[in-house]
Formats: structure tokens, sequence, C-alpha cells
């Protein structure tokens, strides 16, 4: 059986990255956006088919505030967008809406090829039945919880950290940071936050989100779909590593 180490063995020729037989990967997502939106209809009649292996289902409603001018009273209505849906063992989950797609694959994750199977699969199935138009947004997003000594050093761990003037008091209770890059013709976005419900007299753990996405115009059936999602996982590789240090590394090996 395949194990989470080989989600971090890069197949694009470009490099190879360290094997970490233990990825603290809590979530994957693959998204795509499309648009103009689909009926609500379509989305319920999908949600139907896939109950057998998605049979937990909730709703998901956008809220509109609306503002009437004669009484000048705001009234906040709730607009049902889609659903969320789970397996049974709760490993899987696909949010549908009338304007997009979401695959995710929870704990345990086990490698690319099991998760582009899967979120293929999905895919292809709800564009046979729905017929979503141009998809118009991808994104590829991996959430890790990465758990250090409780006073560490941030340095020690992370790459890419929050710095504070040496005058100040370094002992920090929380920790927020997010940024934003470009690269490669997508943009990716770092977001790095402490745990504080798991923290432990010993522990900390801290979520490292590393989210590639980009505007674009493609054919929900093209291969130039899935060139797009391998090329984001190429940079979600390059970014993860590069925010981390090898003792990181040497903590999930």
């Amino acid at each position: 059986m395949s194990t989470p180490a080989e989600e971090t063995r890069a197949t694009d020729g470009e490099r190879d990255y360290p094997v970490l037989s233990r990825a603290p990967i809590t979530e994957a997502l693959l998204n795509f956006a499309f648009g103009p939106s689909v009926t609500l209809e379509a989305i319920v009649g999908h949600a139907d088919e896939v109950k057998g292996a998605f049979p937990k289902k909730s709703d998901r409603k956008d809220v509109q505030t609306t503002f009437d001018a004669a009484t000048g009273e705001l009234a906040t209505t709730s607009v049902a967008q889609g659903f969320l849906l789970n397996t049974e063992d709760g490993t899987r989950a696909l949010q549908l809406r009338t304007n997009g797609f979401t695959f995710s694959r929870l704990p345990q994750y086990l490698d690319w090829r099991e998760f582009e199977a899967e979120a293929r699969g999905h895919w292809s199935t709800f564009v046979a039945r729905v017929a979503p138009p141009t998809v118009r947004r991808v994104a590829l997003r991996f959430i890790n919880r990465i758990v250090i000594p409780r006073h560490a050093q941030f340095e020690e761990y992370f790459a890419t950290h929050v710095t504070v003037g040496p005058e100040l008091p370094q002992l920090f209770s929380g920790v927020f940071m997010r940024v934003i890059m470009s690269a490669d013709g997508a943009q990716v976005s770092i977001t790095k936050a402490v745990d504080g419900t798991g923290a432990t007299d010993s522990e900390l753990p801290v979520i490292l989100d590393i989210e590639v996405f980009a505007q674009c115009e493609v054919d929900p059936s093209s291969e130039e779909l899935w060139a797009l999602v391998t090329k984001f996982r190429r940079l979600k590789n390059q970014f993860f590593f590069g925010s981390i240090t090898a003792k990181t590394r040497g903590l999930y090996e």
C-alpha cells in the first residue's frame, strides 16, 4: 500500500523532495470554480446520485443583505447554493455549489496518486451529469498541522516565519501570518497560525496552510485542467518545503 511519503516525492522532473513517512497533512482540497452558474436543481440531482458514496449531507447557503431605502432597514436572507457531502467514515468530502466543485481528502491522506485519481473520478461524473460551463478558477490547497516543542524558537522549525524587533519580547502567545506570492503564472498563499486549542505544556501545534490558485478559462473536460493541477502540485511542494527547516522535516521523516 502507498504511504503519505509518496506525496513529498516530486515527479515533475525538476526536483526531488524529502520523503515524509508521516506527512502532517490534515486536509487536501481541490477546487474548480466555474461560470455561469448551473441550476440548484442540477446540484440537487447530482447529490442524490452520489448519496451512496456520500450519505451525509448538509446545506450550503449564502447570506445576502439588502437595504430598503423606503424603510431604512436591512433585510437578511439566506439563499441555498448547494451541499457539503461526506462519506460515512469522514475521510472524504464533496462540496457541490451552483458555481463550484471541491473534493477534499481528510485523514488519513495516503498519496497524490490516490487523491488525484479520486478527484478526477468525482469531477468527471459531475461534468457528465451537471455540465458546468467554463472553469474560471483552479485552487489546490494542503493544510498541515506541525507540532513543535512548546517553547521552541519558530526559526528553528520554519524558514518562513514571523519576526519582531530584537528589543521586543520574543515569547509568542499566538501567531497568525499570511503572505501571497506570484509564481509560474499562479498565486501562492502561505498561512501560518498557532492552533491554541491543541497546545499543551510541552507541545505547540502550528497550522501551515498552502494554497495555489489562478484565474483561467478552461474547458471542464480538457486535459489542460489537469495540467494546471499538476503544476500547482509542484508549486505546493516547493512552497511547503521552502517554508520549513530540516529540523521540521526530521519530525516527520
